[in-house]
């Protein structure tokens, strides 16, 4: 899937609520995806939305160490991923909210001219031009402290659907 130009609010909801069913789906068998973009999110011939490549998937509890090696595509990687720190559900939780943002604005939140090496040692941007009753749920999700991240899809859901009425307000 690519975004060229900002989609509007209600496709970028339906896509989240699809995407996070699913990804829901998988984080109630410990499987964590650790490569979620816009390319692994197809829509297909009938329409439907699939989430794809699940190459570098993991169960949570079986995660295997692979010295310096990191996996996943720098511009959505959680910071702990990028430091090869072991996963959990949030990172995907971070991942997705990097989707969200990129939906909603067609840009990725980092600067223009920073390559997937510089995002690596770089700190995404203040989240801008979304409606602000969403900048706060998004900034839970991507929090850096994992632990200060919203702990799963469901409640990343939850508080961007009940945001949502205040973007119309």
């Amino acid at each position: 899937m690519c975004v060229s130009s900002p989609l509007d609010i209600d496709v970028a909801t339906k896509l989240l609520k699809i995407c996070a069913d699913a990804l829901s789906f998988a984080h109630r068998r410990s499987i964590i995806h650790k490569d979620l973009k816009l390319d692994n999110i197809m829509l297909d011939s009938d329409g439907v939305i699939k989430i794809i490549d699940f190459g570098i998937a993991c169960v949570q509890e079986a995660q295997e160490k692979h010295e310096g090696l990191i996996l996943g595509t720098p511009y959505y990687m959680s910071p702990e991923q990028k430091r090869g720190d072991d996963v959990d559900l949030r990172t995907d939780v971070y991942s997705f909210a990097m989707i969200m943002f990129e939906m909603m604005t067609a840009t990725l939140s980092f600067p223009a001219d920073a390559s997937e090496d510089d995002s690596m040692s770089i700190d995404p941007l203040p989240l801008t031009d979304i409606p602000d009753p969403l900048i706060p749920v998004l900034s839970k999700a991507l929090e850096p402290d994992r632990a200060k991240r919203w702990d799963n899809m469901n409640d990343f859901t939850q508080a961007y659907l009940d945001a949502l009425p205040l973007c119309r307000a």
